[in-house]
């Protein structure tokens, strides 16, 4: 009798190892991504609307407070020149898969990982979740598109269209709220 409980036991383990894996970059959710640049094109602002709220039902589900998100060889993570010291961007987004996707005049959003630290952060961040000193001075002392190989994590932000985003009709820009776990830049 105890055997079937033990293997329940060891599923139910192999599960959540498999659950708490880091995702790859490029497990992006390109479903979303669509939906958002569809919306940008939809001249119907209640088809736009409707197109932006199954986006975000979309990322709430893959962008989740303590989510990480590992480069690899292939999508690293880029300092981006855009006058904010904190923000990155993805070197393989928006990968080829998506522009193919994309209908006539749509365009992708703008992909933005915003870290905080201690000494500049939004309100509604806490503090447990600014990025550490020392992977905050590695982005600093680089210069605007060092790629960097490294680890992030999804935090949570109080004002944000999702748990740990927002989205920004405006600039089109889907903005993440994350802290950095783990940074090193890559030479070219």
């Amino acid at each position: 009798m105890k055997q079937p409980s033990v293997l329940h036991g060891l599923i139910g383990l192999f599960v959540l190892a498999a659950v708490a894996q880091p995702a790859r970059a490029m497990d992006l959710p390109t479903e979303a991504f669509i939906l958002l640049a569809q919306a940008s094109a939809e001249p119907c602002a209640i088809c736009a609307e409707k197109e932006r709220r199954k986006a975000v039902a979309i990322l709430e589900r893959v962008f989740a407070p303590g989510r990480e998100l590992t480069t690899d060889e292939d999508c690293l993570l880029v300092k981006m020149n855009t006058g904010n010291e904190q923000e990155l961007t993805l070197s393989c987004y928006p990968p080829p898969s998506l522009m193919e996707a994309l209908p006539e005049g749509a365009r992708p959003p703008r992909m933005v990982f915003r870290f905080h630290t201690q000494g500049e952060h939004l309100v509604g961040i806490a503090p447990e979740d600014f990025t550490d000193p020392s992977p905050a001075a590695t982005y600093r002392t680089s210069p605007p598109g060092t790629r960097f190989a490294g680890r992030i994590r999804c935090i949570a932000y109080k004002y944000g269209d999702g748990e740990v985003f927002n989205y920004f009709l405006k600039d089109h820009t889907l903005l993440v709220h994350c802290a950095i776990e783990q940074i090193t830049p890559v030479q070219r």
